[in-house]
């Protein structure tokens, strides 16, 4: 998503009617700051790539092709469920590889590493796609990209702070009562139990479930005051066949054509996960918001091999990104510091 479209839509997110509706919004003190989900996500990874991507607004070092790659199935993906384009799905993809490639180039960010987009963004994507279509044609879906508004409560001190977000997909289970709640990922590597136990994203798609609002596309509210019966983490990877037979490390064999496994991976929540999901949120709002700010990405395997800022981690020099308003996380007005785990006061 470009700068732009980033802001337009969080404008829309502060200034949108149905906060009137939200539980709890009398709570809040101040409803010009609205956190979002993404910089939920980016924070629990680390703390130090949320403060250089949403207080410096440090411009990306370099683009990653499999984010690149995400971004564009997510799209298409989106746009089959939004304009009922089953039948049309290469069409699509092709459309929004062209588009985003066409960003890309527009902000000038060079490649983490360089690929061969015929292959890679549309051979493998075009996998996928396929057999998802095959699998979610009939899915009785109710929205895709939908938004959420609803207030985040310390479970004990009290303290309230809005937060907005997307879900991928919102769909009715058989009976056409229960909530199920998809998130799309694209990534190669599948989670592990470990990492799915404590996902804020799918903790906060579930809160937003049961004590937030959807907004629909015709703006109109949809409440479900009730946790999702599911929550889906669907590994969009897994549908991509394999071009030759093997073994994969587990011992078993599969040949030419199979799946790589099943792409609807169960994420597990309880009430007790929830309030955690509260206190910890609530806990990195307050310590942002008084300065306490450090290099945290170390603890989570991964993030600092994938982060968009790794230059600018080590040496403390970044380039300013062309917007001066990205940052929509309102801080105190004082000068911040950062350290690796001290008080940024």
């Amino acid at each position: 998503m470009s700068e732009k479209s980033y802001l337009d839509r969080l404008d829309a997110a502060r200034e949108d009617p149905v906060w009137d509706q939200v539980a709890g919004i009398e709570k809040v003190k101040d409803c010009s700051r609205v956190f979002t989900a993404s910089q939920i996500k980016t924070m629990s990874q680390c703390l130090y790539q949320w403060y250089l991507a949403y207080v410096l607004k440090a411009k990306e070092e370099s683009k990653s092709a499999a984010t690149a790659r995400g971004t564009m199935i997510h799209k298409t993906v989106a746009d089959l469920h939004a304009k009922h384009a089953w039948n049309h799905w290469e069409d699509l993809l092709r459309v929004n590889v062209q588009a985003e490639l066409d960003s890309i180039e527009e902000q000038g960010v060079p490649w983490k590493r360089e690929v061969d987009p015929e292959d890679y963004f549309i051979a493998d994507s075009a996998g996928m796609i396929k057999n998802y279509v095959d699998r979610n044609r009939d899915a009785q879906t109710i929205g895709v990209e939908v938004p959420f508004r609803m207030v985040l409560t310390h479970p004990r001190t009290g303290t309230s702070y809005p937060l907005v977000g997307t879900v991928d997909r919102l769909d009715y289970d058989k009976t056409g009562k229960a909530l199920t709640i998809v998130d799309w990922k694209t990534g190669q590597t599948p989670p592990d139990d470990a990492f799915l136990a404590r996902d804020y994203q799918m903790s906060g798609y579930g809160l937003a479930a049961k004590n937030g609002i959807f907004v629909m596309p015709d703006g109109e509210p949809l409440h479900f005051d009730a946790y999702p019966e599911r929550i889906v983490w669907y590994q969009m990877y897994n549908l991509l066949p394999y071009k030759r037979a093997g073994t994969k490390t587990n011992g078993t064999k599969y040949v030419k054509g199979d799946l790589r496994g099943e792409p609807e991976i169960d994420v597990v929540r309880r009430e007790s996960d929830y309030d955690a999901f509260r206190a910890d949120i609530c806990n990195a709002i307050r310590g942002i918001r008084m300065g306490i700010i450090w290099k945290s990405g170390a603890g989570f395997p991964g993030t600092c091999a994938m982060c968009r800022y790794r230059s600018a981690c080590v040496t403390g020099e970044y380039v300013k990104s062309g917007s001066s308003d990205l940052a929509d996380m309102v801080i105190e007005d004082r000068e911040e510091g950062v350290s690796n785990g001290q008080s940024g006061r």
